[in-house]
């Protein structure tokens, strides 16, 4: 068995990188689920993935931008549903409190949920 705390961290503050990575569980094929940890930052860097990625806001406020310029803002709960390919990038992250994300990337071609 393995256990942990989401919320627990340990030393992700000394990296002197904006964003914390962890890979949490990996499954079939490059399907993974990660937690993140967010300094407060701007003007992220920009993804274009290659497998569908569902996120979760556990914690802060951030805002998002797609490649079309649409932006959309999170707050602790939140949730969406990226489709690979799909140009984008985190504009902005809170200070306090700080930005911790739970993802899980993977093909979602096949699956349903009620979300």
């Amino acid at each position: 068995m393995k256990h942990g705390n989401i919320f627990s961290f340990g030393g992700a503050d000394d990296s002197g990188k904006p964003e914390f990575f962890e890979t949490l569980l990996k499954f079939s094929g490059t399907g993974r689920v990660e937690r993140i940890y967010s300094e407060p930052y701007s003007d992220g860097q920009w993804y274009d993935q290659d497998e569908d990625e569902f996120v979760l806001l556990l914690s802060g406020e951030s805002v998002l931008e797609f490649a079309d310029s649409s932006k959309l803002e999170l707050g602790a709960g939140d949730w969406l549903v990226i489709d690979r390919r799909t140009a984008h990038r985190v504009v902005r992250t809170s200070d306090n409190p700080r930005c911790v994300w739970l993802t899980v990337f993977g093909d979602f071609s096949e699956m349903s949920a009620n979300l």
